[in-house]
């Protein structure tokens, strides 16, 4: 589908850490718990528009483009775990951003959760991890096929960037924020950047190290912690050598593996929730906020502070 390159002025504030990462803030100054939300791969902060909109009248939620995506610069760094949990950790001194962190992780972005939890302890009030890779699940796999399988759709939807034309899943997604127009002309600006294709390939190639820095960490003691699994595979993302129906069984098994890190983990079944409509459908978006709005209300020892 034939489209421009749109220039769009960043919706949130630019911030050096030896390069700019963009933030975007809503909600209550001054919550007692800051809700950050870490994206699924080649994902920019207005995808998770919805989820944060949600949240914003009851706490402060903020989320950021990790470096070379949406409106932050290129850090040259490889985007394994380790790296991205330094750059999150200096763009949240830099924008004076009051910790503890509630972290809403999708994908692969729970294993950056893990990470950053599992170095900086005292800053991570809890973690709700969205349909979240595991530190095993290429184990699911045989050899590198998930790698060669997600790659093969970056490389792809990269050639059509570089041809001028936005990738029809690309397309298909933004058409879900035909509401919100603002949002539609942020999508579309990440989405017709060839470095957005560049870091997710790289991403994906760096997963292995990512998951073996976060195995690293092993138990999140009696941290609170929500591990949700949606349990649709869509069509788009199934693949002819992969057995979709026994994965996403294994994928719910190694979710409820994922809560039991910590004592006060729960493991969340999202019926009819696809790896991408959990973030933006609204029947499902109102299930995670009530989710993590729940979480936020726990203390470390997972006692309710209202009724305490």
């Amino acid at each position: 589908m034939p489209s421009s390159i749109e220039v769009v002025a960043p919706p949130g504030k630019l911030y050096n850490v030896g390069f700019d990462l963009h933030l975007c803030s809503e909600g209550i100054q001054g919550s007692a718990v800051t809700v950050l939300i870490e994206a699924g791969n080649g994902l920019c902060a207005a995808a998770y528009s919805r989820l944060r909109s949600a949240l914003a009248p009851h706490v402060r939620v903020i989320s950021y483009d990790r470096a070379g995506l949406g409106w932050s610069g290129d850090s040259g760094d490889v985007p394994d775990a380790a790296h991205v949990c330094c750059h999150l950790r200096r763009l949240l001194h830099a924008a004076c951003v009051p910790l503890p962190l509630v972290i809403v992780a999708h994908s692969i972005g729970g294993l950056f959760a893990r990470v950053f939890a599992g170095r900086f302890p005292t800053e991570v009030a809890g973690i709700v991890f969205l349909d979240s890779i595991h530190v095993q699940t290429d184990e699911y796999f045989n050899g590198n096929e998930r790698i060669d399988w997600i790659c093969g759709i970056y490389r792809a939807a990269r050639a059509c960037v570089k041809a001028g034309r936005l990738p029809e899943s690309d397309f298909e997604f933004i058409q879900t924020f035909a509401d919100v127009p603002a949002v539609q002309a942020q999508l579309r600006h990440s989405a017709m950047q060839v470095r957005r294709y560049d870091v997710a390939l790289a991403t994906t190639l760096a997963s292995r190290a990512s998951q073996e820095q976060a195995a690293s960490f092993g138990s999140l003691g009696n941290l609170p912690l929500v591990a949700v699994t949606a349990p649709v595979v869509s069509d788009d993302r199934k693949h002819g050598n992969i057995d979709w129906s026994r994965f996403r069984a294994v994928k719910a098994s190694l979710d409820e593996q994922l809560a039991s890190l910590s004592t006060r983990g729960r493991h969340v079944v999202i019926a009819g929730a696809e790896h991408g409509t959990l973030i933006y459908e609204a029947k499902f978006v109102e299930q995670l906020t009530e989710e993590i709005l729940a979480l936020t209300k726990q203390d470390s020892s997972g006692q309710s502070q209202q009724t305490r």
